[in-house]
């Protein structure tokens, strides 16, 4: 079986899977974030193994991360989010706790990495939940925050139906622009690509392959900007502009962090495809920049 075939069919079951999951929001989404996270998380423990000989704990490493997302889902779905604040200082002393009986070889390189691996997969993983339910969030940072100016709607059951879907037309905005941003990227790159983005890093990545990523992304947050006539619809524009840089860059990001351990993929677990970070790299990087743009424009 050739590897586009793999990919045809990977595409084929897991497409319709996360369109359904971010159009019914809820459990259903959290469900796959959760599970992603999961994978994620293992892949970059096993990579962070390559730079630090030996790292113990790796069940617990996993089950915390999961705890840490359980309970974000847990505390914004009972108005209490602000508590989750007072987690983020915890986590160098509780990753620490773990080295205290073993060799103080890599000590800073274990801490440190377990600690990245939290901001950089699970807490960017929790922004998409967030992302998905903008309107519930907005309305928990300010009580007083109503839809109506927004939506152009002053219908109530029409505003309380554009609210629900409202996070999740966010949500393919960015997906299909991270979608069309690596196509265009890996077509134009193959036709007229001749100068190199970040040799050292993506040997294969040029500058004029990532200038049509940025096009790419930038027409598709264009044709969402004219599909949809809410208020505040140059959000797909901005949306866009974020996938189309900050997404190419988190693509490197993890191609620093894979050449730096010496793998091509960080697992096998997708045919084709790699593994679930491989996947997610470019999205977990601009889904902190946009629930932070969400939450000052609305």
């Amino acid at each position: 079986m050739s590897e586009l075939t793999k990919r045809v069919l990977v595409a084929i079951v897991g497409i319709p899977l996360v369109i359904a999951a971010i159009w019914f929001g809820g459990w259903f989404f959290y469900t796959l974030l959760f599970l992603v996270n999961a994978f994620a998380i293992d892949e970059y423990f096993n990579m962070l193994r390559f730079k630090t000989e030996t790292l113990f704990y790796r069940f617990l490493y996993i089950f915390s991360s999961q705890i840490l997302f359980a309970t974000a889902y847990y505390l914004f779905n009972n108005q209490a989010l602000i508590y989750f604040l007072f987690v983020i200082p915890i986590l160098p002393i509780f990753y620490a706790f773990f080295d205290l009986k073993s060799n103080t070889n890599w000590g800073l390189t274990r801490i440190s990495g377990r600690l990245h691996g939290f901001l950089y997969i699970t807490f960017s993983l929790i922004t998409f939940y967030f992302i998905r339910e903008i309107d519930d969030l907005i309305l928990y940072l300010n009580p007083s925050a109503t839809f109506s100016n927004i939506t152009n709607s002053e219908n109530i059951s029409e505003l309380a139906e554009i609210k629900s879907f409202f996070g999740a037309k966010i949500l393919f905005c960015i997906f299909v622009s991270i979608w069309v941003c690596d196509s265009f990227a890996y077509f134009v790159g193959k036709a007229i690509g001749k100068n190199k983005l970040a040799e050292k890093i993506s040997p294969k990545k040029t500058i004029e392959g990532a200038a049509g990523g940025f096009i790419g992304a930038i027409i598709v947050g264009t044709i969402f900007y004219f599909a949809d006539d809410f208020a505040a619809n140059y959000i797909y524009l901005i949306i866009a502009f974020i996938c189309g840089t900050i997404g190419q860059i988190g693509d490197l990001v993890e191609s620093l962090l894979k050449r730096d351990v010496g793998v091509k993929d960080s697992s096998n677990l997708i045919p084709g495809h790699g593994g679930v970070l491989d996947r997610v790299d470019s999205l977990i990087a601009v889904s902190p920049f946009i629930l932070l743009i969400l939450v000052i424009v609305l």
